[in-house]
Formats: C-alpha cells, structure tokens, sequence
C-alpha cells in the first residue's frame, strides 16, 4: 500500500513546490493570466474570417484547428496562474452541472456510436461531434474564469465586431469589384466568404447587426454610438444580401424583444425617430415585399441554392434512428449514417438524392439521431438552466437598469440558442453560444445571482491533496493535447496537398503526401484515398508498352495487394461508412476480367454491404448489377437493376445498363414495346423517356427517339445525357447548329467534359461528332456507364 501512494505523495510535493517557487515571481507568472484572457479574446476577433490554403477545407479544418488551439492555450494558462495564486473559482449554479453533464453524456453517446471512428477522432467542423462538445464546454468556463467583469466582456465583443468589420470589407470587395482570391484560396462563387456557409454568414451578421444596435441605444458616448450605427447598418445590407426569410424573422422578433426592454427603461411617448423602430420598420418592409430584396439580389448575381432536409424527411430518420438506439442515438457526427439508412424514397426523385447531409431541418432537432433522447435532454438542461438564470436576473432587477452587457450576452445567447433550434448552425455560431454561456455565469456570480467555489490548493488536507492531482492531470492532458491536435491538423494538410498534386497530374508526389497524412493521422477517408491511387497505377501500368509481361505482372500484382490493403483498412476503421465498402468493391470489381481468384464474389459482397449502409440509394444495386453484367449473369443483373429503379425511377444508369441488356438478350422489340407503354402511362417520368428513346437510338430509328429525347429534355432542361443523345441524332440527321447548341448546354451544365470538348470541336469543324472518340472508344450506347454524369 505505501509503495501505492509514495508516488502519488512525490507528485503532490512536487506541484507544492511550484507552487512556492512560483510565488515568489508573481509579477512574471501574472502573465499566463493576461495570456489566457487574449486567447479568449482572439477566440473573437480570428475564428470569424480565420482561413488558409492548407487543407482541403480552407474554411472549415483551419476555423476549427485555431479554436481548439486558442482554448487550449487559454485553458492551459489558467491552470498554470492557478498553481501561481493557489486559489481556484468555479461556477457552483445549474448551469456549469447542466454543461458539464452534457460532455458526459456525449461521452457516452460516443462508446456506443456506429462509427466511434467519427465521433471521436475526426478532425471537422461538424459541431456535434464530441470533441467540438467537450471544446465547446471547455470555452465556456474559460471564458467564465477570464471575462468576470462587464468591461472584459465588453472588449470581447469589440473584438467579435472588428472581426464582422473584416469580414464585410471582404465581401464588399467580392461583390462591387470582383476580388475573387485570398490567400491563394480561389472564392469562385458569389456568395463565398470568409465566415461559413452564405446561410452561416446571414445569422452572424443577425446576430451583430441587433447587439450593435443595442448598443447604440444604450450608451451615451458619440464616437461609439456611431461605430455601433455603422456596424447596425452594413449587418442589415449582408442581412439583405442572403435574403434568407428565417434570418428576417428572428432579426425581426429580436428587434421587438430590445425596443421592448428600451420602453420599459424610458416609459414614454415612443420617437419616431428612435433607430431600434425604424430597423423593425425596414425589416417588416423586407419582409412583407420580398421582391425588394429579390430584385437586389438580383442585380448583384448573388443568388445561391442551400439545401436542408424538410422537416418531415428530418423527422422519418430521427424516428427510425431512436427505434433502434433511443437513448443514447447513433453517435455523435453520425446523423449522415442515419440519412444514408432512412431518408424517404420521396427525396430520391429530387437531384438532391445524392447528398449526404450531415444534420437535418436544424442543428437541435437532429440531436435526437446522433445523441439520442440523454443527448437532446441534456442539450434542453442547458437551455432551461440559461433561461431560468435569465428570469431570475429580470424578476431580481424590479424597477432598476440592468447592466447593458448583461443584456448583451443574455441577447445574443437567446439568439443563437433560437437560431440552433430552426437552422444548421455551424461550428464557429455553437462557439460563440458557449462563450456567450461562459460570460453569463461570470455575469451572474457577479450579481450575486448564483454562488461559486473558492478552493485552496496545495492545503495539507484531503481537498488540497486531490486538487494537486487534478492540476497535475489537466495539465498533462492539456499538453498531449497539443500533440494529438497537432497530428491531425498536419496530416489534414498533407492529405490536401495530395488532392492537389493529383489535380496537376503528379501521381507520385500525391501518393507521397497522402502517405504523410497516413502515417500522421490514420483517417478512413485517407486510405479511400489511397486505394483509389492504386486503381489508378494499376490502369496506367496496364497501358504501358515499355514493360515486360513479368515486370507488368509484379507491379499488377504489387498495387493489387496494396489497394485491398487500404479499402480494408478504410473497412476496419469506418465499417458504418457505405463509401470504404464501395472502394473496396471497385478494387476488386476492376480486376474481375483478369479471372483474379474470388474478385467477382469479394466485389458483390463488398457491395452487399455498402447497400445494408446506404439502404435508400440505388447507386449500390447498380455496382452489383454491374459485377453481375462481368460474369454475364444477365437475369440477376436486369433484377438488381429494377430493383434499383424501385428506389429511384429516373435512375438513369440503370435505364441505360437495362437496354443494353435488353439488346444483349435480344428482346429489344419487346423492350420497346413496355417502354412505350410505361412512357404512356407515366408521360412525365424522364427516366422512362430516357430509357425509350436510348432503345429507339439503339433500333436506329433516330426520329422516334428524337421525339422522345426531346420531350426527356422540355422536362429538364438539366438532363445532360437526353441532351447528349439529342445532340447525336441532331449530328446524324444534319442538324449542326443544333447539336451544336445541345452539347454547348451540356458544356455549360459539365465544364470538366474533357468528351463534350472534343465533340464541340468535331461539329465545329464540319466532322462527325465521335471523330476520334468512338472509335477507338466505344459508343456511348455500348458503355457501360451513361456519358455524362449528372
């Protein structure tokens, strides 16, 4: 027992002579206090336009990896000044239990997740994952112990709006003169910036436009009030910008919540002029004449397309998600999964049937998936425990003025907290709430709203001596911290500069740089990655004339061995990922026509299983069919493929590969026939159009399938293999100038068609469409996959 404690003991005697040591320079170690405050500080200034080209997500990876590393530092200083004045104060109210529990129970959700490979180890800007709570959690009592004081808060704030001041200077210079790069970072879209998702940017400047206009009431000095009327200002033209009609609303029901609080300070006739009333003026106008901000918009070419599942689509998949793990969910960042299994067939008909949305309607309604009933109910607890503090501040003022910052903070948490309820809020928004949280414990320990600890270490009791173990734990933890974060953000640029040596064609230097992010960060995204190098080499080396038939035989053989090793490594790390099983199905796919033993059956149940994950898409019917079609198994795969068009009826891929086996079996006058029925009964159905009039160009009868390529594409305009056909009847009838305009609409729709080039060039010069396509290639028809991919 005494050999137990006797380094235990050694440890405590060591912390206590740091103590003693450090006490006798008080003046230097003061710093790591002021060092930690400007961490948190720079949390708001930085974190809002924070971007570089250094990973694969400039905006993203790089806003997240600095949070992490400023509340670390912040929390690592605080715990050396402790050690410096030997005292520590914590929060002792709801709230800091409430914050603390929710860690915990994501903790939980995390142990039993279907991918404990994504909630834990990820390093993303996905705000649900565990340890974007535990930072999160870890900011708010930062932010507790360094922003006590209005004035501190106050500063926090000016920097948060600097940073909004930035950003809008940014986009001002985006949208009046067209400056498209930062940082060597190409901002190709409109409505790209430097803080988020153009939805993200919206609420943010919501957000900062309302508390600086509270501002702007409420204090009394000048040059301040015209900052703060400023800033009000250029927040409602980004407001105006995005035009989103959720941000309208809670601008607007926040607008009245502050001209409510500024009339019950000054009980009299309401001035016209008064700003916070002219705002709700303005934003009611926007509001009820859309076409106001529609038209600007307009004028700008700042149109862009966010798409979020409905509400009713969101709440199919929670439903099903809690049938099978109610408590705790599927695990934290784990909503895609449970999208990919139960989303409603309905969305398959959308050309939204593809995406993977990691949240659904909004960031708190997808709790109940990823977290389960423990994790929405402790995220609830947080928000009772806020809002609870908040009435008790109201009721316990009577009739004196609270504290303008103190109405600051609750106004903006009640903001973000709103916003997090009807929308999907990112990353940096859910910091800023918990920072906002923090600042409010502050703000009510200091109005005597809610009590504290003040603990003594180092003492010779029980309560020093397990104070002195946690100070040595935390402060080991913070610095491993550094270390694994570290890791990750290395490899995560690694792996971005293997996307881009890739992109120029520098094979060997992307294998080299994703074998860095491998070897840093063991990612199953990484060694997807990898096994898809492999195919590549695998395919040049095939192509190589310079080689022997035994020097083509080993490296075959060699980047064989190596590609099954990483799509199983993928498998072994991220077996819930539908992708790693797809990648392992095409290694082993793309080597069945060598009569490679056991391909075809390892490919099928590869597949197999990326079907069970991603049970709603018909993309994993169509690759066994495919695998079917290898082995001329010709009856299963015309199965698997109206399977597949039972999930999804305008799948064109499998429309294509369903009269390709028609014609194989020799049924093409009977396919015909069904085809022109179910184009009868159903005339609006494209993928029915589409698989008639590929059998009319099939039969040669070219005006038929005009007819019908014609109406597939009067239906959508965007349906870019109806058009390629269309393009080619046109070309075989003598119609140049319209296969010409056809492909140029495809171009338009498919800028990276290296084929639809070649093909515009041939017609441009008088030559048949396929000149030097088909052969040697074969004929669009006669491929396995459509064209073009839509």
């Amino acid at each position: 027992m005494h050999k137990v404690v006797l380094p235990v003991k050694l440890a405590y005697d060591t912390i206590l002579n740091m103590a003693e040591n450090l006490a006798e320079k008080p003046l230097s170690f003061s710093l790591w206090d002021r060092a930690g405050r400007w961490s948190v500080y720079l949390l708001g200034f930085l974190v809002p336009f924070w971007v570089l080209p250094l990973t694969s997500n400039p905006l993203g990876t790089n806003k997240v990896a600095l949070s992490y590393l400023l509340i670390i530092v912040a929390f690592l200083c605080w715990l050396v000044g402790r050690i410096n004045t030997g005292t520590v104060t914590l929060p002792k109210n709801y709230l800091a239990l409430t914050l603390i529990f929710m860690a915990a129970v994501w903790f939980m959700s995390g142990v039993f997740s279907l991918s404990p490979h994504v909630s834990f180890y990820e390093l993303n800007d996905d705000a649900s994952s565990f340890f974007a709570v535990l930072m999160f959690v870890i900011a708010g009592f930062v932010a507790y112990f360094y922003l006590r004081t209005p004035k501190e808060v106050f500063f926090w704030f000016s920097a948060l709006f600097s940073s909004a001041l930035l950003i809008f200077i940014f986009q001002l210079l985006r949208v009046v003169f067209g400056f498209s790069s930062f940082l060597g970072i190409n901002f190709s879209s409109a409505s790209s910036n430097l803080f988020g998702s153009w939805t993200e940017l919206g609420i943010f400047f919501s957000v900062v436009g309302v508390l600086a206009l509270f501002l702007f009431e409420v204090l009394t000095e000048r040059r301040l009030r015209a900052v703060f009327m400023g800033l009000s200002l250029i927040s409602l033209v980004v407001i105006v910008m995005v035009n989103n009609r959720i941000i309208w609303w809670v601008t607007f029901s926040f607008l009245l919540v502050i001209m409510a609080y500024l009339l019950s300070l000054k009980p009299r006739r309401i001035n016209i002029f008064s700003a916070t009333l002219l705002a709700l003026i303005v934003v009611l106008l926007f509001i009820q004449v859309p076409a106001i901000s529609s038209s600007i918009i307009s004028y700008l070419g700042l149109g862009d397309l966010e798409v979020r599942p409905s509400f009713p689509a969101s709440w199919t998949v929670v439903q099903k998600t809690l049938e099978e793990t109610p408590f705790l969910g599927s695990g934290p960042a784990t909503f895609v999964y449970d999208w990919l299994r139960f989303k409603p067939l309905a969305v398959n008909e959308s050309i939204f049937w593809a995406t993977r949305f990691s949240s659904g309607v909004a960031f708190v309604p997808s709790l109940l998936a990823s977290v389960g009933i423990l994790g929405f109910a402790a995220f609830l607890l947080v928000a009772l425990s806020f809002f609870y503090f908040s009435l008790k501040a109201l009721a316990g003022s009577g009739q004196t003025k609270l504290d303008p910052i103190f109405v600051l903070v609750l106004c903006g948490s009640l903001m973000i907290f709103v916003y997090l309820f009807v929308y999907n809020v990112g990353f940096t928004l859910t910091l800023f709430l918990f920072l906002f949280l923090g600042m409010f414990m502050a703000l009510i320990s200091e109005r005597r709203l809610a009590k504290e600890y003040n603990i003594a270490l180092f003492q010779s009791s029980g309560i020093g001596f397990i104070s002195a173990l946690a100070i040595i734990f935390l402060l080991i933890v913070s610095f491993s911290s550094f270390y694994i974060f570290g890791q990750k953000y290395a490899s995560a640029y690694f792996f971005g500069r293997a996307g881009q040596l890739s992109a120029v064609g520098d094979a060997a230097g992307a294998r080299g740089a994703l074998g860095l992010a491998i070897s840093l960060d063991q990612r199953d995204s990484y060694f997807r990655a990898a096994a898809e190098l492999d195919l590549q080499d695998m395919a040049l080396l095939l192509n190589r004339g310079d080689l022997s038939a035994d020097d083509i035989r080993g490296g075959f053989q060699s980047f064989l061995s190596r590609a099954i090793q990483n799509a199983q490594t993928a498998v072994n790390l991220n077996p819930a990922e539908n992708l790693n099983w797809m990648a392992m199905g095409r290694v082993y796919e793309a080597v069945i026509p060598f009569q490679v033993a056991g391909a075809s059956e390892f490919a099928m149940s590869a597949y197999k299983e990326a079907a069970a994950r991603n049970s709603t898409s018909p993309e994993p019917l169509l690759v066994q069919a495919r695998v079917a079609l290898a082995l001329n198994q010709l009856d299963q795969a015309k199965g698997l493929l109206e399977d597949s068009l039972k999930l999804k009826s305008n799948y064109t891929p499998a429309h294509f590969l369903l009269a390709q086996i028609e014609d194989a079996q020799g049924n093409t006058s009977n396919a015909i026939l069904r085809a022109e029925a179910a184009a009868v009964l159903s005339p609006n159905d494209i993928g029915a159009l589409f698989q008639l009039g590929l059998l009319y160009y099939r039969s040669n009868r070219l005006d038929n399938a005009r007819v019908v390529f014609e109406r597939a594409v009067a239906l959508n305009s965007n349906y870019s293999n109806a058009r390629y056909f269309l393009g080619l009847i046109y070309d075989r009838l003598g119609m140049k100038p319209a296969a010409i305009e056809q492909f140029e609409l495809i171009k338009s729709l498919n800028p990276q068609n290296a084929e639809v080039d070649q093909i515009l060039r041939n017609l441009r010069n008088g030559k048949s469409a396929l000149s030097g396509i088909s052969p040697p290639a074969p004929r669009p028809e006669a491929r396995q996959e459509p064209p073009v991919r839509e």
